[in-house]
């Protein structure tokens, strides 16, 4: 991960970004992921769902 990337997520859960660039931020990452997701061919969409979806179920329910 850069660094910078790094100090954000630092700054975040320190609190010292406030709720709404939080948001925002989640918003934005949210809104490439699922172009990403949409964007492409549908073979690789659907290898990363069922990829997602593998992943899901052999998971811990809730992981301590």
């Amino acid at each position: 991960m850069p660094q910078t990337a790094e100090i954000a997520i630092r700054s975040v859960e320190q609190g010292l970004v406030p709720d709404r660039l939080v948001r925002l931020g989640i918003r934005r990452l949210l809104k490439a992921r699922l172009a990403e997701l949409h964007g492409g061919a549908a073979g690789p969409a659907a290898d990363l769902a069922r990829e997602f979806v593998r992943a899901m179920r052999s998971a811990e329910l809730a992981p301590s």
